[in-house]
Formats: C-alpha cells, sequence, structure tokens
C-alpha cells in the first residue's frame, strides 16, 4: 500500500449536525434531515480530492463552479484538510473516527456556507443551505465578494480574509484505503 493510499479514507460529513448531502448537483446541508453522502477522500501530494460513493452521482468527484459553489463534476478540485485553529492535517493525525476539520482549496479559499451556521435554519423558508469555496477574485473596481455575518459584502481586495470557515464534522467510515 502506497503512502498516499495509507492517508485515503471514506467518510460522511456534517455541519452543525446536519448532513452534507446533494441538492441536484450542489452539496449543501438541508434542514429536513437526510442521509449523508459518503466520500472517498482521496490522498495526493498533501491534498484531498473528493469522490462521491453511491447514489446518483457514484463515481464522480467534488470541484467548484464559477460561482464557488461545491458541485459534482468530472474533474476534481484538491482540498487541504485543516484543524480549526488552520493547520494543515492528513489522516495520520487523526486517532479516531471523528474529527472537526476545516477544507481549504489548493487556491486557497475555505469552504464556508452561504449562510452562517449557526442561524441558517431559523427562517422557516430556508430549506437549503449551499457549500462555497469563493474565490477572492477583484470584480474590476478593485473589490470581491465576501460572507460577512450572512450577507455578502464587496471588500477592497487588500481586507484581510474574514472568511468564517464551516465547521465540518468528518465521520470516517473507513481508513486506508485505495
Amino acid at each position: 500500500m502506497s503512502r498516499d493510499d495509507e492517508l485515503s479514507f471514506i467518510a460522511t460529513m456534517s455541519i452543525r449536525g446536519y448532513p452534507v448531502s446533494f441538492v441536484r448537483d450542489k452539496l449543501a446541508t438541508q434542514w429536513e434531515k437526510v442521509s449523508s453522502t459518503r466520500f472517498y477522500f482521496r490522498h495526493v501530494n498533501g491534498f484531498y480530492t473528493l469522490q462521491v460513493i453511491g447514489g446518483a452521482h457514484d463515481g464522480r468527484q467534488i470541484n467548484t463552479d464559477s460561482e464557488g459553489f461545491l458541485v459534482v463534476s468530472k474533474g476534481a478540485n484538491s482540498f487541504k484538510l485543516l484543524t480549526t485553529t488552520k493547520a494543515p492535517i492528513s489522516l495520520k493525525d487523526i486517532p479516531g473516527d471523528q474529527k472537526t476539520v476545516y477544507l481549504q482549496t489548493q487556491a486557497g479559499y475555505y469552504v464556508q456556507q452561504n449562510m452562517e451556521g449557526l442561524t441558517a435554519f431559523d427562517d422557516p423558508d430556508t430549506m437549503y443551505n449551499f457549500l462555497l469555496a469563493v474565490p477572492r477574485v477583484d470584480r474590476g473596481d478593485g473589490k470581491y465578494l465576501a460572507m460577512v455575518e450572512d450577507v455578502w459584502v464587496a471588500q477592497p481586495v487588500g481586507y484581510p480574509d474574514l472568511t468564517n470557515p464551516a465547521f465540518i464534522n468528518l465521520n470516517i467510515e473507513q481508513k486506508g484505503v485505495s
């Protein structure tokens, strides 16, 4: 077994007690409790690619679309696993079968939710809370869009990144898979 295989695993994810699953082709948590989607976290050179196991999207990978939403795709984005203090970790740093982590794209964008996790479902009209990894891209006016307290705000490009990454709970089912 290679080192990458030893650090690969199968897991489900949840955020604030809500399972991560699909709404059409986008990853989200849902107000109505649903089954968690299973993912194969494949370790490659310090990063993880995520592949869907089972269901309508079986075998497809997770990528980001042009708006930053996490979606199923034929191609994959690579993600770093980070502790909640933003230090990089891998499977060898997870002694048990559960761990709260942040995910960050290879380009450095944190996975967050469209609405802050604690209050997302307080509004009875809210059915879904999508996962995003929004790039800090200059819109042409020296500003980029950032989620600040549940509202999209135009921030100056030089402004510090105040992204609130989603606290993602990994529930590891199997370690060391190839």
